[in-house]
């Protein structure tokens, strides 16, 4: 089923936007969706690929979020890729340094999230001190006899789909060179 479903997403892709996968684009996709790197030469088309196996992903219902190098490449990519994910059914967003702290909540409730490293870290642990994880019960305690209780803003959690899986598009920029 999973080589049918890929074919489907390459179909989309064609008539869509007029992209038709090259055999390593399939190869590359499936490897993406075993959860091993890929290495692809410049000009092999790592964009198309990694949207093939965001598809795939999205189509889990788990949270997929798509790991790129820089802002510019989380915006652009989404942009390019968005008709192939809505006429595949998986909505599509992409946070990034400007996008309000109000509307990521909504943003990462997407299927396939574009994301920086740097964006999803600073948004994942600003989710874990809101919810107090890390925090031992003796301090809890402390906070709720301050009166201090968490507000709705708090409670309401950034990343409420959660961490499954992560797609790290320039692997090698954002693995080593951001490590």
């Amino acid at each position: 089923q999973l080589i049918e479903a890929l074919a489907l997403v390459g179909q989309v892709a064609l008539r869509e936007k007029g992209m038709q996968p090259y055999p390593v684009q399939f190869m590359g996709a499936l490897a993406l969706h075993h959860g091993w790197l890929a290495e692809m030469a410049t000009g092999e088309g790592k964009t198309l690929t990694v949207a093939l196996a965001a598809v795939l992903a999205g189509w889990s219902g788990r949270p997929c979020h798509v790991i790129t190098a820089n802002d510019y490449l989380a915006e652009r990519d989404a942009e390019t890729m968005r008709r192939l994910f809505e006429a595949c059914g998986v909505s599509l967003a992409s946070v990034y340094a400007e996008v309000e702290a109000e509307k990521r909540p909504a943003l990462y409730s997407a299927d396939v999230v574009y994301v920086t490293p740097k964006e999803i870290l600073a948004d994942h642990l600003r989710d874990q001190l809101a919810a107090g994880t890390g925090q031992d019960s003796d301090w809890q305690d402390f906070q709720r006899w301050m009166g201090r209780r968490e507000t709705t803003q708090q409670a309401s959690l950034l990343l409420v789909r959660g961490l499954h899986t992560a797609i790290v598009d320039e692997a090698d920029s954002v693995l080593i060179d951001e490590a």
